[in-house]
C-alpha cells in the first residue's frame, strides 16, 4: 500500500542537521514513530517526502527550513525586563507561556538575561536549519474514523 493522505505510517528515523550534528532518532526513543499523513503530525518537507512510499522503503531526504520549523524570525526576539518574572528567577533554556498583544498563546524560551533584561524567542528551536532525515518505513495503513477525527495515530488500532 501506498502511503496517502490519510494513511497511518510507523516508520524509524534519524534526523540531523544539515551540518551532521543528530538531532534525534527512533532509536534515542525507543520506539518507531507511528503519525497520521495529512494531521501536521511532522514537519511538512518529511511529509512530503512519504507520500506515495510503500512499507519497507528506506530514504534520506533533505528538507529545507521552510519546510521544516520555518525560516528564523528575529522579530519574535524580544527583551522582557525582569520584573515581569515576579520573585522567579528565569533561566537560560527555560521555556514557558506568553500572550501576545493579540491575545494569542504562544511558546517562548529564554535565550539570554543581562543587566535585569530577559531576552525570550518565540522561534522554535530548530527555526531556520536544513533538516537531513534518514528514513526506514516499517508499515502503512489506512487511518480508522476514530484517527481522522481525532487527527493522530492510535498504535493499537
Amino acid at each position: 500500500m501506498q502511503i496517502g493522505t490519510h494513511s497511518v505510517v510507523t516508520f524509524n528515523f534519524t534526523v540531523s542537521t544539515s551540518s551532521g550534528d543528530r538531532l534525534d532518532s527512533s532509536e534515542e526513543r525507543g520506539e518507531p514513530l507511528h503519525i497520521l499523513m495529512g494531521a501536521d503530525n511532522v514537519v511538512d518537507g518529511l511529509e512530503e517526502a512519504l507520500l506515495g512510499r510503500e512499507a519497507g522503503d528506506s530514504f534520506s531526504c533533505e528538507v529545507p527550513a521552510n519546510k521544516a520549523y520555518g525560516d528564523y524570525d528575529e522579530e519574535l526576539v524580544q527583551s522582557a525586563d525582569i520584573k515581569m518574572f515576579g520573585g522567579t528567577l528565569p533561566s537560560i533554556g527555560q521555556r514557558f507561556t506568553a500572550q501576545t498583544e493579540d491575545g494569542e498563546t504562544v511558546s517562548v524560551r529564554v535565550t539570554h538575561i543581562e543587566n535585569n533584561l530577559v531576552s525570550i524567542d518565540g522561534n522554535h528551536e530548530l527555526a531556520g536549519l536544513d533538516l537531513h532525515f534518514e528514513i526506514e518505513i516499517l508499515a502503512v495503513r489506512e487511518a480508522t474514523e476514530t484517527e481522522l477525527e481525532i487527527g493522530q495515530a492510535i498504535e493499537d488500532e
